[in-house]
């Protein structure tokens, strides 16, 4: 994905821009594919898998479907907010969406995910036991029926997809390195502690709190 996008934003800056659409298509094209064949070989590799008798392959493959439902929604998202700027500001406004989602899924699977859903620190953050998916696998969750990769691969959607939805607010007024520098700091401080109120063990959900968001 990373390297398609890549391609994707080469053309757009050196090609110009009626190529880059070609391109964004075909490369869309790919990425369809890769999806539909990812989601096609899911329940074929959960059946394979030694914990096969506790693994729920519908509710796994729903899962999956759900997270490139909302990884779709993030460059959604970039094309509705390039159509409210100005011309000259539709690619980086574009470009920015994309790039969430490289920024953001790699800081998950270093820090988010583990200060999300690691073991409860006095219902405020979770410990770092978890730093690089460490120890997280193929196992089914805690009084689930799915892996806890499948897990992760969902929650990273929507940790990617939430600070996306600012930068309709600073649009046209940030430039490109303070905005990557604020998002990751934001995901960091702002995103993990509180999904870890709600959904990681926290204190809210403790106190009865529920979002279905994620």
């Amino acid at each position: 994905c990373i390297v398609l996008l890549y391609i994707l934003m080469r053309h757009f800056f050196f090609c110009g821009f009626q190529e880059g659409m070609i391109t964004m298509k075909k490369t869309w094209s790919v990425l369809g594919m890769t999806l539909l064949c990812m989601l096609l070989a899911a329940p074929a590799a959960l059946a394979a898998d030694a914990e096969a008798a506790k693994i729920d392959t519908g509710d796994t493959a729903w899962v999956l479907i759900s997270a490139a439902l909302v990884f779709i929604m993030t460059p959604g998202l970039g094309f509705f907010y390039g159509g409210m700027v100005r011309s000259k500001n539709v690619l980086t406004t574009i470009m920015q969406s994309f790039f969430f989602v490289f920024l953001v899924s790699v800081e998950w699977v270093i820090l988010g995910y583990a200060m999300t859903f690691g073991t409860d620190i006095n219902g405020f953050i979770g410990s770092l036991d978890k730093v690089g998916l460490a120890g997280v696998g193929m196992n089914v969750l805690e009084n689930g029926t799915i892996p806890e990769l499948a897990f992760v691969a969902f929650q990273c959607m929507f940790a990617v997809i939430t600070p996306a939805l600012i930068t309709g607010a600073f649009a046209e007024r940030m430039k490109f390195g303070a905005f990557a520098l604020f998002i990751l700091l934001w995901a960091i401080f702002i995103y993990n502690p509180m999904a870890h109120w709600v959904w990681g063990g926290g204190f809210l959900a403790k106190l009865g709190a529920l979002d279905f968001s994620g």
